[in-house]
């Protein structure tokens, strides 16, 4: 299926969702990895424990920093470009990190689809990851100023795919799954499983495609 990204608000939404009661979002997160160290480490950011009445649903868990893509507002329309710029915005203020735009690079994967609750309200969102390479003067680079997030740090990502928020835990395991050992996949097998399952249940229901299951993987 076609689809196409519009202007909501200051959202950048799909337009097939733009006149219907379920608005799909845009969002984004970027894998980020530092030239400083030898092991493979991403940036973990967690998601402060608020009710879930409240800002996020998956308070508690960690996510690859990012959120909601915000339209530039400008007449020309270059969706990457909103994107890219939305990610470098979020990533600043969750981590403290300042990335270059020109850093960015998409993620060739099927973007997951999960949901966001925000000011009450329920969104389902396409969630675009990006990734870069820094180089991170540890610790003291990594603070975040939103008040969302309540801890910030670098982990190998086997450490912390059980648990990540849904569709962060499908990103980052399909980023780095041929790499890990084989007891540490059998040991991640349920879990990332049970992440593409809840995916791709609101992938199906909305017309996007969906993620390739586990075992093709490998």
């Amino acid at each position: 299926m076609s689809r196409s990204l519009v202007r909501s608000g200051d959202l950048l939404v799909d337009e097939a969702s733009s006149s219907s009661t379920c608005e799909l979002s845009i969002g984004c997160v970027v894998a980020i990895t530092s030239a400083d160290h030898d092991k493979l480490q991403f940036v973990f950011a967690r998601k402060a424990a608020k009710p879930v009445t409240d800002l996020y649903i998956f308070g508690g868990q960690w996510v690859l920093p990012g959120g909601m893509v915000r339209s530039n507002r400008q007449a020309e329309f270059d969706a990457l470009q909103m994107i890219v710029t939305s990610a470098c915005t979020r990533v600043q203020a969750e981590t403290g990190i300042s990335l270059p735009i020109e850093s960015l690079r998409p993620v060739q994967h099927v973007p997951p689809v999960t949901t966001y609750r925000a000011r009450g309200q329920d969104r389902v969102v396409i969630v675009v990851p990006l990734e870069c390479v820094v180089a991170l003067n540890m610790p003291s680079e990594l603070q975040s100023g939103d008040s969302s997030i309540d801890k910030v740090e670098l982990a190998e990502p086997r450490d912390r795919i059980s648990t990540c928020a849904p569709a962060n835990r499908v990103i980052v395991a399909r980023m780095v799954w041929k790499s890990l050992s084989a007891a540490d996949r059998d040991l991640l097998s349920p879990c990332v499983t049970a992440a593409i399952e809840e995916c791709n249940n609101l992938a199906s229901r909305h017309g996007f495609p969906l993620i390739p299951l586990l075992h093709s993987w490998n």
